[in-house]
């Protein structure tokens, strides 16, 4: 759903590493902006192992062939990925999707956002996924970094 028709095994897999990334904040401030690309490009063969199943689900809407992927944009393709994603994901999506509130079913609402790009609605979702798991950790890892600076200081102090 993020990728277009034709892309590569590689970005593929830095599509998929990086929604770990999606919505973090330490990617704007601080962290290395490669760092997806050297997480994934040494380890092509291990993503591949563990992708291999997914992939082969997959396999109705994406083809890949010589470390090329192509893959059904219709909306026959779209549906296939939708109906894929993690609950969690896609009850974001459904959510953000359906602003009207509607009651209408699950099944009608996902068939009607395939019809068109609906990339962006998923992106957003992760990133919110993503930011929330972020947030917490960044204020856990700030506070752990305080204890540790208070024990520190304490212990100077002492001496």
């Amino acid at each position: 759903l993020l990728l277009p028709e034709r892309f590569t095994e590689e970005e593929l897999y830095m599509t998929v590493a990086g929604l770990s990334y999606t919505g973090d904040f330490r990617m704007v401030v601080g962290e290395d902006r490669h760092k997806v690309a050297n997480i994934v490009r040494p380890q092509v063969d291990r993503f591949r192992e563990l992708y291999r199943k997914r992939l082969q689900e997959c396999a109705p809407v994406l083809h890949m062939s010589d470390n090329v992927c192509v893959q059904d944009v219709g909306s026959a393709g779209r549906l296939a990925h939708l109906i894929r994603l993690p609950s969690g994901i896609r009850d974001r999506v459904l959510t953000m999707y359906n602003t009207n509130q509607n009651t209408r079913q699950v099944e009608e609402i996902m068939e009607e956002m395939a019809k068109s790009d609906c990339s962006q609605v998923v992106a957003k979702a992760v990133g919110q996924v993503v930011a929330g798991v972020d947030k917490s950790q960044a204020a856990k890892g700030i506070l752990t970094a305080g204890l540790r600076w208070g024990r520190w200081s304490r212990v100077g102090i002492r001496r």
